[in-house]
Order: C-alpha cells, then structure tokens, then sequence
C-alpha cells in the first residue's frame, strides 16, 4: 500500500517498480520483498482512487447537508 501512494502522491511512473536500481535497494532492505509489476500497481492506484473518491463524496454530502442547515 505504501508503494501505491508514494506512487501517486509523487507522480512517479508505474514502470519505476520494475527500475533495476530500486529492486536491487528493496532486495538490500528485504531480501524476501516481492515487488508488484507496474500492471498491478496501475490497479492498485486506480482502485485507491475510486475508493477515495467515494469516501470524500460521502464526507462532502454530510458536510453539503449540515451547512445548509445553517443556511435555512
């Protein structure tokens, strides 16, 4: 999950998790890591959003329906 949003909160392309350099740092930092194809990452990200993306409408309709009751 961390890998997903560093992803995206850095803009860094999908493919950097198949980058030579960075597997070979994970495999110092965990021999037994498994690092996700840049396919699986993509769904990752997607999937994040949407999710997200339905959290923060939901919290924007609570807030949308308690400030108008202050309107009236």
């Amino acid at each position: 999950m961390k890998i997903v949003l560093w992803v995206a909160r850095r803009h860094r392309p999908f493919a950097i998790v198949e980058d030579d350099e960075l597997i070979d740092i994970f495999m110092d930092l965990n021999s037994k890591v498994e690092v996700p194809l840049q396919f699986t990452l993509s769904r990752d990200v997607k999937e994040t959003f949407e999710l997200s993306r339905i959290k923060v409408a939901e919290i924007l309709k609570v807030h949308t329906i308690t400030s108008s009751c202050f309107l009236i």
